[in-house]
């Protein structure tokens, strides 16, 4: 029993503190994981193609197209959904299972990554604001090729850091991790499939320059790179290299846009990114697109007075963001500290990779996009805590810095607590976003008054056919049944199951007799959504 409670007194007091905030973590990724998972047309594609993988012993050699619907990214996003699915069970939630394993060891690793960079109690602060951020928590929960970008992120800069510093053994070692990560990355979303590539190269450039030479460390980074990636490789040398051309046509066609203004294009890049940065750390503002610049316009025509809370924001916003580079550029500077000032030049560089990336694409650039830097925002947040730790009057900027943590703990809380209060309420689910347990209610509905017909119709507003159509095919196939969204109506017979999709609407007000020439037998609400029986006239 004493040589137990001595067990307990050795372990180091940073280690608790770690722990309870992975519980933490891990609660917060994990409740109601099933019911409460995003479950969008993406989601509901990807588990019906995994299921159809999966039953005919296929290991496919692409994966999900991108954004420009040519381009395909690497297969390792479907092979994480097959495994995760062998293992745990063939549903949608259960190949969800690998983004988020991935994303609670990310937890450990930020926590390793900040410890480059600061003191242990930052380091902690700093793993603990990323463990509960709504932002971080919200692409825990569901299956998504870019998902687990940040695990891979880190485990890149990690590797490229421990060659960068190690003897020449260790290098080897962490040069199989680094051509894994690299491999993996680059399989799950375009802006890895440049900025990982691009940032090996410049650091091998970098040692080439100080005649660090390190060609068996670059042999074995290629070797694992091209292991991980022998499905797309194959693909490629199998189609002359089809899908790259793509991606190359896609690159060109976004940066020599007809009529192209540059300066809008920079001005949005650098808003896009105080936008995202705040919202990563704090919830704050829009978590879907981009929207500073037109917050800018309004403000220009309408005057300072023009909704202040977003104004507010956008205030913080730019002086968390822009100070916080100001600080990373002085802090960077003035380290003296060789590893820790070449950790700060990797980071440095890597952002201005993806800096640069979505300059190209300006015009189309989400919040989401920035989960590929999803550990800087709150590297800054450090940055600032270091800041104000670091004043002659210790105390007064020791309450600055505290209040600055609490402030933001609370806006996350605040958001979850919100996003809960929805989703145990069943009216989460919207024409942008769907939740598996909420669609599911509504695909039993459907089959219960299908009076059992092999296939059901559905129509509606084209927002919500888009937006639960794939999900509702998804439920439909896992009971036999096939789930059609119908654009022409008037091919719908009188036996048919017909039904339509609509936004919320109140049953106490007398409901469309007639839709699309169809008459209505029965609306039912599902939180958000009304779902309307339709009956063609014999």
């Amino acid at each position: 029993m004493e040589k137990i409670k001595g067990g307990f007194k050795r372990v180091p007091w940073s280690l608790w503190i770690l722990g309870a905030i992975l519980i933490l973590g891990i609660f917060l990724r994990t409740y109601e994981f099933r019911d409460w998972m995003t479950f969008n047309p993406d989601q509901a594609r990807d588990a019906i193609l995994v299921q159809n993988m999966m039953k005919n012993d296929e290991w496919p050699m692409m994966g999900p197209q991108a954004g420009n619907k040519v381009f395909k990214v690497g297969p390792m996003f479907y092979y994480f959904e097959i495994i995760s699915a062998r293992l745990f069970g063939g549903t949608a939630d259960k190949m969800a299972y690998a983004d988020l394993l991935f994303s609670i060891a990310t937890i450990f690793l930020v926590y390793f990554f900040f410890k480059k960079f600061f003191a242990e109690q930052i380091s902690l602060i700093l793993t603990f604001l990323f463990s509960i951020s709504f932002f971080v928590v919200t692409y825990s929960r569901f299956a998504f090729n870019p998902n687990s970008i940040p695990f891979f992120t880190l485990l890149f800069l990690f590797s490229l850091l421990a060659i960068l510093d190690n003897a020449p053994k260790e290098k080897l070692r962490w040069a199989v991790l680094l051509g894994i990560a690299m491999g993996i990355g680059f399989q799950l979303h375009t802006i890895l499939y440049v900025s990982m590539p691009l940032l090996a190269v410049l650091t091998l450039g970098y040692l080439f320059v100080k005649k660090h030479f390190i060609w068996k460390s670059v042999l074995v980074a290629l070797f694992f790179f091209t292991l991980v990636n022998a499905g797309q490789l194959t693909y490629e040398v199998e189609n002359n290299g089809a899908n790259i051309r793509s991606f190359f046509a896609g690159a060109k066609s976004s940066t020599e846009s007809t009529g192209r203004n540059y300066g809008e294009d920079l001005s949005n890049d650098i808003l896009c990114h105080i936008q995202a940065y705040t919202y990563i750390v704090s919830s704050l503002g829009s978590g879907d697109k981009c929207n500073l610049t037109n917050l800018a316009h309004r403000i220009e025509k309408k005057g300072i007075r023009f909704n202040s809370e977003k104004i507010a924001i956008a205030i913080f916003s730019t002086i968390f963001t822009l100070g916080g580079f100001i600080l990373f550029w002085f802090y960077t500077k003035k380290e003296v500290d060789v590893r820790r000032k070449r950790a700060l030049i990797l980071v440095a560089v890597y952002c201005a990779i993806i800096f640069l990336i979505l300059f190209s694409v300006s015009s189309s650039v989400s919040i989401r996009y920035f989960i590929a830097i999803e550990f800087m925002p709150f590297l800054l947040v450090g940055l600032w805590l270091h800041f104000f730790l670091d004043r002659t009057k210790r105390m007064f900027f020791s309450l600055c810095g505290g209040f600055f943590v609490m402030m933001l703990v609370v806006f996350n809380i605040s958001t979850i607590r919100d996003a809960v209060a929805a989703l145990e309420n069943g009216t989460a689910s919207t024409d942008n976003v769907a939740y598996y347990d909420e669609v599911e209610k509504i695909s039993e509905y459907l089959l219960e008054h299908s009076n059992g017909s092999q296939t059901i119709y559905l129509a509606g507003k084209k927002s919500y056919l888009s937006r639960y159509g794939k999900p509702l095919e998804y439920f439909g196939k896992q009971q036999g049944v096939l789930v059609s969204k119908v654009y022409k109506p008037e091919r719908i017979t009188a036996d048919d199951s017909f039904f339509y999709i609509l936004k919320r609407i109140s049953l106490k007000k007398k409901i469309p007799e007639v839709i699309n020439g169809f008459t209505s037998e029965e609306a039912v609400v599902f939180g958000n959504v009304t779902i309307i029986t339709l009956k063609k006239n014999p």
